[in-house]
Order: C-alpha cells, then sequence, then structure tokens
C-alpha cells in the first residue's frame, strides 16, 4: 500500500474514526486504524480509514492519491500523536505487508510504525455493504432509507441525548429511541429521572415508513459532533436488521441497535396539570436557576422552586451560603412548593433552546414538563422533583 495526502486530510480521518476506537481493547487491531488503499468504496480516489469497538464503527474517507493498493492496521494513538505534530507538508505512506509496518514520509523526514495485518481486524457490520450483483448485504431484512436535511436531525438529536443515562448495567437507558412513522420521526431519551422528547418531519421511502429502534446514545453523540462539522446540506439514515446507519459526505457511522422493549414513554407525561407557568422568559430562569445552583448542597444539588401569588421563587443553600430570588410569572392553578436536581433542571431548561417557555407542575412529587412556547408540542423536557433533606 502506497499512498499521498495533506496533513490536515489525514489528521481529520484519523481524529473522526478514532473516536471509535478502544485502546484496551483484547483484540489488538481494534486499538488501532484499518487503512484500506485502492480497494472497495474509496477506489483510486481516496483511502478508507477505519475505527471500530464492534458496536460502534466509524468510516471516514480522505482524498488521496493511491499509487499502490493494500490494507493495514496502524496504532490510533501513535499515529494521532505523530499526524497531529506534523508540519503543514504534504504526507507519503508506504506499507510493509510483511512486517505489518508503515513508513511515513514527510519533507526530509521520516518515521516508522509497526502495526497488524488488515486480516486481524474483524470485519465490522456494514448493512450498506454491497455484495456481488449490486444487491444490499442485508437484502430480504426489514429496512428503511431517510434523506433529511443536516440541520434538522442535528436539533433533533443534540436536544435529547443529555436525558440518555450512562448506566451500562441498564444499557436500555443508555439509548435513543427512535420512533418513526408516516413521515414523522421521534428521538425520546431518559435515564429514570428525566426525559427529553423531539419530533421532526422527514422524507422517506414509501414503504415501510413504520419502525421503533434504540440506538446508542454514544453514536448518536458522535453524529452530533460530525453533523456540527458538516458541510453538506442532506445527510442518509438507513435502518437494516440490527444496525442503523448514518452517512454524511465522506464519514459513516455505523452503530449496533440495542436489543430490549423501551417504556412507554406516554405514561409518565401527565395529560393534566395542576399548576401552570406561562411565558416566562427563558433566559432569565435560565440564569436564575444557574446562579441558585452554585450555592446548592455539594453532593446532592438540590434547588427549591415555591410558586404563588404570582412569583416563582428559586431558593439553594448549602454551607457555603444562600439564595434566594423571585420572578414575576403568569401563575395559574395551585400553589407549589417543590424540589429539584439542580443540575437536571439546569439542562432541561438550556435544550429547550427558546426564548419563552411553558411550564406544567403536578403536584410536589409529580413531573414538572418544560415545553418551548409555541412550538406545536415538537419538544418537551420532563424532570422528576427530589425531597429536599
Amino acid at each position: 500500500m502506497q499512498f499521498q495526502t495533506t496533513r490536515e486530510s489525514l489528521l481529520a480521518g484519523i481524529t473522526t474514526v478514532m473516536r471509535a476506537v478502544n485502546q484496551k481493547s483484547p483484540v489488538a487491531a481494534l486499538s488501532g486504524i484499518l487503512f484500506e488503499a485502492g480497494a472497495g468504496e474509496a477506489g483510486q480516489q481516496g483511502v478508507s480509514l477505519t475505527g471500530s469497538n464492534m458496536d460502534l464503527t466509524i468510516r471516514r474517507i480522505i482524498p488521496a492519491g493511491v499509487t499502490v493498493s493494500g490494507a493495514v492496521v496502524l496504532p490510533a494513538r501513535q499515529l494521532a500523536e505523530i499526524v497531529r505534530r506534523l508540519p503543514d507538508v504534504p504526507v507519503s505512506i508506504t506499507a510493509d505487508h510483511q512486517k505489518n509496518s508503515v513508513e511515513l514520509t514527510y519533507g526530509r523526514a521520516r518515521a516508522l510504525l509497526n502495526g497488524y495485518s488488515a486480516a486481524e481486524f474483524p470485519k465490522p457490520a456494514d448493512p450498506l455493504t454491497r455484495v456481488p450483483g449490486g444487491r444490499p448485504a442485508d437484502a430480504g431484512t426489514p429496512r428503511l432509507d431517510i434523506t433529511a436535511p443536516s440541520k434538522v436531525f442535528h436539533n433533533l438529536f443534540r436536544r435529547v441525548i443529555y436525558a440518555a443515562g450512562t448506566d451500562d448495567l441498564r444499557p436500555i437507558f443508555t439509548g435513543v429511541l427512535l420512533e418513526i412513522d408516516e413521515g414523522e420521526i421521534r428521538a425520546v431519551a431518559t435515564d429514570t429521572h428525566r426525559l427529553a422528547m423531539h419530533r421532526v418531519d422527514y422524507e422517506g421511502e414509501p414503504e415501510n415508513r413504520k419502525m421503533q429502534v434504540i440506538v446508542s446514545g454514544r453514536a448518536l453523540g458522535e453524529l452530533v459532533r460530525v453533523l456540527s462539522q458538516a458541510e453538506e446540506e442532506q445527510f442518509e439514515v438507513t435502518i437494516a436488521e440490527n444496525y442503523i446507519v448514518f452517512s454524511v459526505g465522506p464519514t459513516r457511522i455505523i452503530s449496533r441497535l440495542i436489543v430490549g422493549t423501551y417504556p412507554d414513554y406516554r405514561q409518565v407525561i401527565p395529560k393534566v396539570h395542576q399548576t401552570r407557568v406561562s411565558g416566562i422568559e427563558a433566559p432569565l430562569l435560565l440564569q436564575t436557576v444557574e446562579r441558585a445552583a452554585t450555592l446548592a448542597q455539594d453532593g446532592s444539588p438540590v434547588i427549591n422552586l415555591h410558586l404563588g401569588q404570582g412569583l416563582l421563587g428559586v431558593t439553594a443553600q448549602s454551607e457555603a451560603g444562600s439564595i434566594h430570588e423571585e420572578i414575576p410569572v403568569e401563575l395559574a392553578g395551585q400553589e407549589l412548593e417543590i424540589s429539584f436536581n439542580a443540575k437536571y433542571l439546569e439542562e432541561a431548561l438550556r435544550w429547550c433552546e427558546s426564548t419563552q417557555l411553558i411550564l406544567d407542575f403536578h403536584g410536589p412529587v409529580g413531573p414538572a414538563i418544560i415545553r418551548p412556547l409555541g412550538d406545536g408540542d415538537t419538544y418537551l423536557a420532563l424532570v422528576l422533583p427530589v425531597r429536599p433533606f
């Protein structure tokens, strides 16, 4: 294998795919990046870089002039550190497949890196891979393809993943539920203490439009990162069998779906409120909560809300001190004293991303529902209260 590319292109490819690499993988080759030149999708137009932990795979094609085709696995961390410190000059990479090593040539200098045979790199599943005859590798299995504006799906996912759990002992809650039904897609995330839901319209194939899957929150986090930097206006989603594939320009993210039944989130969203605050200024409330959070109890940051007589009071105290602020509000329903985890309430307010909010409360032990004013119920955040000490 031999090719030449720019430092910028090489570094962009490495930093993108290595986020899927497990440096402590028991499979040594999976601690590296698979380089494939002059074969498969990359062809003679570029070089394919792949990082994978078998649950999450990220592949990116970088522009390169391929002289000799081939494939090799290079250690991700060391390669990234070297390339990051290279001068801005063309980089030539030549592989010795017998020794599983490569020589990086840049200017008048060179570096030698030992790696692994491409045969040692487990082949990650890819529902988009074609078999002889041009037929998809997953032909005959349920499949759905969606093409949508990058900005729409960037907002869809980034506004809910904050509410996904991080406890691997409960994998269902580390994922995001995607419900796809007749031109609409809904994303839901919860860690059982809070919940976020966002709904958007999409364009897809006329058949097989109804589908419900659970996608890794980590995979969606990587997608959000890629979409935030993407220049392409459109991106594609393919759901096939046990995988979901996101294609954004030269980058492809492949994630194994989480198997299981997602709880019926609709059951925890009350239909009737007991107390409502309408049209409160979101920046004002968020800044008030942020200030209170700085003085909330360190081990268990709790802030208290009091709603009554046209005011929303925000209180917090700890050994460091105490704070109390009041905001005039349009209040309807019962007076209320209620407490929340400061971090959960703060994040819910921030990701609503609206100038004005509607807050619905359902008694001192019921959830708070936060919605942007006038958005047609396309987004909501739910936060469960806590009992103050």
